[in-house]
Parts: C-alpha cells; sequence; structure tokens
C-alpha cells in the first residue's frame, strides 16, 4: 500500500478534502489497480487518518455528477466542514478504464464472485 500512502501524504499536504474513491483514482492513474474496497480498509487503519489526528472522517451526503444523493466518509482537516465536499467528481476507475490508460501494465485480476472465507481459527 505505498503507493497509497504516497497519494495520502500528498492530498493532506495540501489540506484536501477526499473519499477513498479520489485516493484509489489517483493511484490507479498512476499505473498501479488497487481494489477501491482495499484502500478504504486501509484508510481506516492509516495512522495520520485515525482518531487524534489533523484529519477527520465524516459521513456526508454528496452529489453525483447526475444530481444523486450518496453518503460517502469524506476526509477533511480538522477545523474544516466535510461539507465543503459536495461533489463527487468521477466514480470509481473500472478495470477497463484502467487498462485503457495503461495497456502495458499488469491487468487487475477480475473477481471470482462469492465471498472470501474467513481464516480457520483453532
Amino acid at each position: 500500500m505505498r503507493e497509497v500512502d504516497t497519494v495520502l501524504r500528498e492530498y493532506m499536504d495540501r489540506k484536501a478534502h477526499f473519499t477513498s474513491i479520489d485516493i484509489a483514482n489517483e493511484v490507479k492513474r498512476r499505473g498501479t489497480w488497487v481494489p477501491n474496497r482495499d484502500v478504504a480498509l486501509h484508510m481506516r487503519e492509516y495512522a495520520p487518518l485515525s482518531p487524534g489526528g489533523d484529519y477527520l472522517a465524516s459521513l456526508t451526503t454528496c452529489f453525483l455528477k447526475d444530481g444523486r444523493s450518496v453518503e460517502a466518509y469524506v476526509f477533511h482537516p480538522v477545523g474544516t466542514s466535510a461539507t465543503d465536499y459536495r461533489e463527487i467528481l468521477e466514480p470509481a476507475m473500472s478495470p477497463q478504464e484502467f487498462a485503457a490508460l495503461h495497456p502495458s501494465a499488469p491487468m487487475p485480476s477480475q473477481p471470482m464472485g462469492g465471498v472470501p472465507k474467513p481464516p480457520l481459527v483453532n
């Protein structure tokens, strides 16, 4: 997740408001495929975004380009409002869009369906 951490630091250095989709899409634009879900999970454990840090995660209503509203966690600097981030400018990048941007990059594996089995606990 080094690429994700790099993008997170850049966004935080700019004091930007962002969602996990913003971070995942930027990593993908730079040539590394990463599932959106993995980025969201990583961000929950990323120390600078943890409670007591310089950023807050607030669940707020955002709007898609087509006008529909969706609930999203917006990460924003302490002392700013999550509602400053109102419009989600782009959807999550698809594997097809990634392949078109990076034809020589390894193609992201397609999900096989189903739910992963939990680890065995003795």
